[in-house]
């Protein structure tokens, strides 16, 4: 808990306990001319005036209102606020204070560096970075840097590919509750689904978008089709026709060297 000198924060509070009332006033003094419109005492414009400064008062009351909430100020301690020329800031999670930069008389700017960095434990999700899609997983384990390893669920929350190098981030939770602390970082690791197979990329030939390689059943050699889940390097994961025990070959019959 630190207590702050906000003048933005101030000065919201200040327009919202005056601007109300300012507008009344000039609403009030807009009907008293109105009424003498008739007899040609006032011109319109001065009707216009006042009810164009009511008007803007409303709205400057609204702006203030919400600058105090982004600022976590509700606006019936605005009052409060002013006696005390300070605002509180409360630390958004639970932890421990493990380094702080404020000093007492120094000003910050919107975006400068955080006054403090606390350390705590809450509810995780876990952020996993991959070069491509991982396919439909049975399982998802997180193993972190000190050493704890937990389930996820299968199911990512989210994921999304980042244009700029055309990785894959993917957002998990774990399928128990746990808690992590904020930026801990491990390796994640995923069980396909079992109907995805493994098998030399090599072995796969591709025709537009078919692509088949060659499987061996006991006696029986067959050419077969396979759906392409991902593939990296040497080896790719795909879906098709396979059994336990089944064999490929590791390069498709007359492909190029």
């Amino acid at each position: 808990m630190v207590d702050a000198y906000v003048p933005d924060v101030l000065d919201a509070a200040a327009t919202y306990l005056s601007a109300a009332s300012r507008a009344r006033t000039h609403e009030e003094r807009a009907d008293q001319l109105e009424a003498l419109l008739g007899e040609g005492l006032v011109r319109r414009a001065e009707v216009f005036e006042q009810r164009a400064k009511a008007a803007e008062l409303r709205a400057d009351r609204l702006r203030a209102i919400a600058i105090l909430r982004s600022s976590g100020v509700d606006p019936k301690d605005a009052s409060t606020l002013l006696e005390r020329g300070v605002v509180t800031l409360y630390a958004p999670v639970d932890g421990v204070v493990a380094e702080v930069s404020a000093r007492v008389g120094a000003s910050y700017q919107p975006g400068a560096t955080p006054i403090a960095r606390i350390l705590g434990e809450a509810p995780a999700r876990v952020e996993v970075r991959t070069a491509k899609p991982w396919p439909r997983a049975s399982s998802v384990r997180f193993r972190s840097g000190d050493g704890r390893e937990i389930e996820l669920t299968p199911e990512p929350l989210a994921s999304v590919v980042i244009p700029s190098d055309g990785t894959t981030r993917s957002w998990f939770t774990p399928s128990e509750e746990h808690t992590f602390p904020d930026g801990l970082v491990g390796t994640a690791t995923v069980s396909a689904g079992e109907d995805v197979w493994e098998v030399p990329a090599g072995a796969i030939r591709q025709r537009g978008a078919q692509n088949t390689l060659m499987r061996q059943r006991g006696d029986d050699v067959s050419e077969i089709d396979v759906e392409i889940v991902t593939a990296s390097g040497t080896s790719a994961l795909v879906r098709g026709l396979f059994e336990d025990g089944d064999r490929v070959a590791s390069k498709f019959p007359g492909s190029m060297p």
